[in-house]
């Protein structure tokens, strides 16, 4: 039992804290209540549990993506990968289905069979795939797109919900493009590009290749050597800068490879690109596709939480605490504002919002709500402040609660 001392009329209170105990798991934010019984002393009106939230430093939800599927018409079908960024000790589902593309759409039940389902990762799974098959038709249409929609996930965070399925014409007539694929891959990992041709060619064809940093960079997040493989990847070439390689009469296509790079920073998916350029040989109508994208894998990027204030309404301000998980080698920006709850904006507190800004490496940042000093005898009022946006991380708790106590003191029990 603790007992708290205080001179008569008195407002002032006190703390109390609980360490919690650290683990490696990968699991949502958890909570525990405290509660406050007087056993005697002074009559109180009323009291609240308090409510301790633990934000997970191990990622919180992983996040989800799918990546995008060249194909030649003929493949049969077209297989789309999804991944989590990290396994969970939880199930995880989320819901799909293919949809007509805005982009050179592609016909449901002419290029491709419609489907939708639910995808399950059980704890300790990543990755999953999902079928679409195809059909060859005899329009000559060079590239026709479908997507394939993620929605609904439970125990993740959507970070890429659309995958682009592209199907290469494999008909003699009309024109021929270069589509390649837009691999999805987590660091460590390879990002494979698959070169379709959209017809076989008929004559031997020069190309020279090309990375370009997107939010990714050379030499941090993936390293500037390329190799190709031109017999679908039983052997691999190194590629050197400026020269060519040459894909062969009949050949439909080609395969490039580089190498992502394994980093401790915690960041958000990172894209760089692949450009294929024709030298000699074939005429090639357009060349679409080829930008990978690298899904962090340390742990997923900072959660940023808001914390609940207790005060008394003669304080003058409720100060929030905003908490990352974990530093972040970028800036992080949160947008918030203010929500009544009993208490009324303009007469108890003042309404505000804004923007909080964590420079790299800071962890805690500071919301300050002027509260007002009304007179009114009402023991408790709440108010919020909501975290609707965020830059460089993802929310966690996203409310804070402000709880207000009056500043009139109350009578001992006789």
């Amino acid at each position: 039992m603790a007992t708290a001392a205080s001179t008569n009329g008195s407002t002032a209170g006190f703390s109390v804290r609980v360490a919690t105990i650290q683990d490696n798991l990968s699991e949502a934010d958890e909570g525990f209540r405290l509660t406050l019984a007087r056993t005697a002393g002074n009559a109180l009106s009323a009291t609240t549990n308090a409510q301790a939230t633990i934000v997970d430093d191990d990622g919180g939800k992983p996040r989800i993506a799918i990546d995008d599927v060249a194909v030649d018409e003929s493949a049969g079908t077209a297989v789309f990968t999804v991944r989590l960024t990290q396994a969970s000790n939880q199930t995880v589902t989320v819901d799909w289905a293919t949809r007509q593309s805005a982009d050179a759409p592609a016909t449901a039940g002419t290029d491709y069979t419609a489907g939708s389902g639910t995808l399950t990762f059980l704890p300790g799974e990543t990755v999953k795939t999902i079928t679409i098959a195809i059909a060859a038709d005899a329009d000559t249409t060079a590239i026709e797109k479908f997507e394939v929609l993620l929605t609904e996930a439970s125990n993740a965070v959507i970070e890429d919900g659309i995958g682009i399925g592209t199907i290469a014409d494999d008909d003699t007539g009309g024109t021929t493009a270069v589509v390649i694929s837009n691999p999805l891959l987590t660091e460590g990992q390879d990002a494979v590009f698959s070169a379709v041709f959209t017809r076989t060619l008929t004559a031997a064809t020069a190309f020279q290749l090309k990375l370009t940093p997107g939010s990714a960079a050379a030499g941090s997040d993936y390293a500037g050597q390329i190799e190709y493989s031109l017999d679908g990847g039983s052997t691999w070439t190194v590629y050197t800068a400026g020269s060519n390689i040459t894909a062969a009469t009949g050949s439909n296509g080609f395969l490039v490879r580089a190498h992502s790079m394994n980093d401790t920073a915690v960041e958000l998916a990172e894209t760089f690109s692949l450009g294929v350029t024709r030298v000699s040989g074939n005429q090639f109508s357009a060349v679409t596709g080829g930008v990978a994208t690298i899904m962090g894998d340390d742990n997923r990027a900072a959660l940023v939480s808001v914390g609940d204030v207790n005060v008394d309404e003669s304080a003058g301000t409720a100060a929030f605490t905003l908490t990352l998980s974990r530093p972040s080698s970028d800036p992080v920006t949160v947008t918030w504002s203010t929500a009544a709850g009993s208490a009324t904006a303009g007469t108890d507190y003042t309404t505000s919002g804004g923007t909080v800004t964590f420079a790299p490496g800071t962890i805690s940042q500071t919301i300050s709500v002027p509260i007002l000093n009304d007179g009114d005898n009402t023991a408790l009022e709440t108010f919020f402040v909501n975290l609707t946006s965020a830059t460089g991380a993802l929310l966690g708790d996203r409310q804070g609660v402000a709880t207000s106590s009056t500043t009139t003191p109350t009578t001992p029990p006789a």
